[in-house]
């Protein structure tokens, strides 16, 4: 994984094409500072950290959210409509469309009900996105997540997307009944659902289109 950072930054910086990140800049400043081997592994060392630090909590968070849109099928379907309204099907939500989109912590007196799953606690009486970003559980100060942003970035668009062309379903069993999900949390540091099993399937056919096209740009990618 460091190496093929590594070697896609350094691909994209020859030609012009490399965007801005923090393995752009350390070997940028490497170069400028006579180049070498330690540079480089210095900057592959610190975005795999990145990497690392990040993995744990999350897929928690992934998996916790997916976990709840199964359990919650009319939350899914309203975002999805959200999704809908402001992408449209011809595409993957992206970055841009954050704003537009609407978005727990477990203290009452700052999110009445904190138990129960309500994703639009974070609109605002008008419907934009409120200023809290749950940014608390990050940590404060000396102590803060420096992952934070990246983080919210991630789950943003990971969560997105799938709902963009994706509805998640239970699983069924021989009789072709939904199997009950029965997710328990762990306990310690890191507390993690138990594993689960459901489906993944295309809302439709411009769904299936999608998919289609992302599967066939990435194979070009590759065999540039």
């Amino acid at each position: 994984m460091r190496r093929g950072s590594l070697a896609f930054v350094q691909n994209g910086m020859a030609e012009g094409t490399a965007r801005s990140s923090i393995m752009r800049s350390m070997l940028k400043d490497n170069e400028d500072n006579g180049g070498g081997a330690d540079g480089q592994q210095l900057a592959m060392d610190v975005s795999a950290g990145i990497y690392a630090g990040m993995t744990d909590t999350t897929s928690i968070a992934l998996s916790t959210t997916i976990y709840a849109l199964l359990a919650h099928p009319e939350v899914q379907k309203r975002a999805q409509e959200e999704l809908d309204a402001v992408v449209g099907r011809d595409r993957l939500p992206a970055f841009q469309d954050r704003a537009d989109l609407p978005g727990m912590l477990h203290n009452p007196d700052i999110y009445p009900d904190p138990e129960a799953f309500k994703p639009e606690r974070f609109l605002t009486k008008e419907g934009g996105l409120s200023d809290d970003e749950v940014l608390a559980g990050f940590g404060f100060g000396r102590r803060v997540c420096p992952g934070r942003n990246f983080a919210m970035s991630t789950l943003y668009m990971t969560v997105a997307c799938l709902l963009s062309v994706f509805n998640i379903r239970p699983k069924k069993d021989e009789h072709g009944k939904d199997i009950p999900v029965n997710v328990t949390y762990t306990d310690g540091l890191s507390s993690r659902p138990s594993a689960f099993e459901c489906d993944f399937q295309p809302r439709d056919a411009n769904a299936e289109r999608v998919l289609r096209d992302i599967v066939e740009n990435d194979s070009k990618a590759v065999n540039l």
